[in-house]
């Protein structure tokens, strides 16, 4: 378990960093989250 807030609180990362991340509670939505950007991703590069 990684506290992320923790993180941004003793500048191990910048509040911006925040926005690379997706959080899911169950695998079915980690997978629509990772298609999601999956797709996005590929389709900036046709």
């Amino acid at each position: 378990i990684i506290d992320f807030k923790a993180l941004v609180k003793y500048g191990m990362i910048s509040p911006e960093d925040m926005g690379l991340f997706a959080f899911a509670d169950t695998p079915k939505e980690a997978f629509t989250i990772l298609k999601k950007d999956v797709l996005k991703n590929y389709s900036e590069f046709r």
